[in-house]
């Protein structure tokens, strides 16, 4: 077959084209500063850690907005209290530090009867065992109290093994978690129900 002779130059650059390119060519993952699988789950992992929550509840004429920030031992609370009847622009704010796991719910409560609002903060904790935490605010005349939840934050029960839920229904703060047979890592199927009442801005257990 007989090829023009003003054909050929183009046929024999597009040739070379061709050849530089396969031998140039890289894997479309290769890349020095590229994370792996596994560090890129670590580092979505953190940024969820590291995410502020923020919730809101009222009652009455209060309403409190609990922000959560930080990681591990450096987590705190920030509970910014307003009354309704006065100027809504300001905020009485207490924090709370070393705060253990994430911002799962918050109740408001009255649970001793005196009139003056309680904050109930539940928190859980990431990994396997999921240990939940009460944190706890009462407000007297718009002074910030701290109520000692020591009898609820424990972790050495037998069968216990996180997954807390907690409610409150008055008189009461409800504890609810799932029971497990030593040496089993499947719940048995059976819950323990704990109730607490407040007494002198302590948690106590009372069954």
């Amino acid at each position: 077959m007989k090829i023009e002779r003003y054909y050929l130059p183009f046929i024999l650059l597009a040739a070379v084209a061709c050849n530089e390119g396969a031998g140039t060519k890289q894997p479309e993952n290769e890349g020095i500063n590229a994370p792996s699988a596994s560090e890129q789950i670590a580092n979505e992992n953190r940024d969820r850690l590291n995410e502020a929550a923020t919730k809101t509840v009222s009652a009455g004429d209060h309403r409190f907005t609990v922000r959560a920030s930080g990681d591990g031992s450096l987590r705190s609370l920030k509970i910014a209290a307003v009354d309704l009847k006065g100027d809504t622009t300001k905020a009485d704010s207490t924090e709370i530090h070393d705060v253990k796991g994430f911002l799962k719910n918050v109740a408001v409560a009255d649970l001793d009867k005196d009139g003056n609002p309680e904050v109930y903060c539940f928190t859980q904790s990431k990994g396997t065992e999921s240990a939940g935490s009460v944190y706890g605010i009462a407000y007297l005349k718009g002074k910030a109290v701290t109520i000692a939840a020591d009898s609820i934050n424990q972790v050495d029960i037998k069968g216990y093994q996180g997954k807390d839920t907690f409610y409150v229904q008055a008189p009461y703060l409800i504890r609810s978690y799932p029971l497990y047979k030593e040496g089993e890592v499947t719940a048995s199927g059976d819950k323990q129900i704990t109730k607490y009442k407040l007494e002198k801005y302590t948690l106590v257990k009372t069954n």
